[in-house]
């Protein structure tokens, strides 16, 4: 019984372990980001050419020197990612099939995650 009940498991756990490291994958981790940049051009990774890598670390880049410049800003930035998101998504509860509002509601929600990410991958203890 067991034996069937981990052979019905086990795709699921196996790709809950994959990870699609796709473009949106390397915008949310900078470390591998950087590793896969210095494959360039010779070995890049599946799903995403160099140039794509490229754009991304210069996005990075940008984010990085915003939060070094004024720390104060960049997190207020955060804080208002925030605020608009939570506006934007009672909005879209109350407009539900409005495409336009989902796709402003992803925009902010990618922006957050980026600079949450950067926030994270350069000023906690553990990166």
């Amino acid at each position: 019984m067991i034996k069937y009940i981990m052979l019905m498991i086990a795709p699921f756990l196996a790709s809950n372990c994959a990870v699609a490291q796709d473009a949106n994958f390397y915008s949310l981790h900078p470390v591998q980001l950087e590793k896969a940049l210095e494959k360039c051009p010779g070995n890049h990774p599946a799903g995403v050419s160099c140039e794509q890598l490229n754009e991304l670390a210069l996005r990075a880049n940008q984010l990085v020197s915003e939060l070094h410049y004024n720390p104060q800003v960049f997190g207020k930035k955060i804080l208002a990612l925030q605020e608009t998101l939570a506006k934007l998504e009672v909005e879209l509860t109350e407009k539900p099939d409005v495409d336009q509002l989902r796709t402003t509601v992803n925009e902010n929600k990618t922006q957050l995650r980026e600079r949450l990410a950067i926030v994270k991958w350069l000023e906690s203890p553990r990166g």
